[in-house]
Parts: structure tokens; C-alpha cells; sequence
């Protein structure tokens, strides 16, 4: 029943984005972040949003809180990266992308 109801809520947040209700999906992936912390691409759909709408420093906040949980998670690390790098927040990208070895 879980798996089910974490579905639809995500689908549902979708759709709003999709329809331009941005806030409303903000709305129920913060939701889902709290309810679900162990879902890690609620992280990245929320931080993609707030993109979306020009609210960078919550979205980084969010995934820096995230690495902070999980600092061994190169997923997470990798998308850090290259969300700071896309909002010009070079110094802050050496510095989380400074953890992965070149052979990785």
C-alpha cells in the first residue's frame, strides 16, 4: 500500500508540474520528503523545481542536507555537482566534486 500511495503522490506532483502549478507540486514533494526520507529522487525532483521557479539556495540547502545524511553516495554528490555547476556556483562544484576520484 505504501509503494502505491508514494506513486501516486509523485505522479500527482508531476502533473501539477506539467500544468505550470508549481507551487502545488512543491507542495506535496516536500511532503514526500518528509514522509519518505528515503527516497532519494523526491531530493532531486524538488531541487530541479525550485530551479524551475529561481529558488536556488533551498534547493541547495536540500541537497547539501541530503549529502550530509548520505556522504558517501556519489549519486547524490554527482548531482550536487552538476546542479551548482549549471547555477554558476563553480567554487561550491570543486568543492563537493572534489571527493570523487578521477577513476571513478
Amino acid at each position: 500500500m505504501e509503494k502505491y500511495q508514494l506513486d501516486h503522490k509523485m505522479k500527482l506532483a508531476r502533473d501539477y508540474e506539467s500544468q505550470g502549478k508549481l507551487l502545488h507540486a512543491a507542495q506535496i514533494y516536500s511532503a514526500v520528503v518528509e514522509e519518505y526520507p528515503d527516497y532519494i529522487d523526491v531530493y532531486f525532483s524538488l531541487a530541479n523545481l525550485y530551479e524551475q521557479m529561481g529558488n536556488i539556495l533551498p534547493a541547495v540547502r536540500l541537497l547539501k542536507d541530503l549529502l550530509g545524511k548520505r556522504p558517501d553516495d556519489k549519486d547524490i554528490r554527482l548531482f550536487l555537482g552538476q546542479y551548482l555547476l549549471r547555477n554558476n556556483k563553480f567554487d561550491d562544484a570543486i568543492e563537493i566534486l572534489s571527493y570523487i576520484m578521477p577513476e571513478e
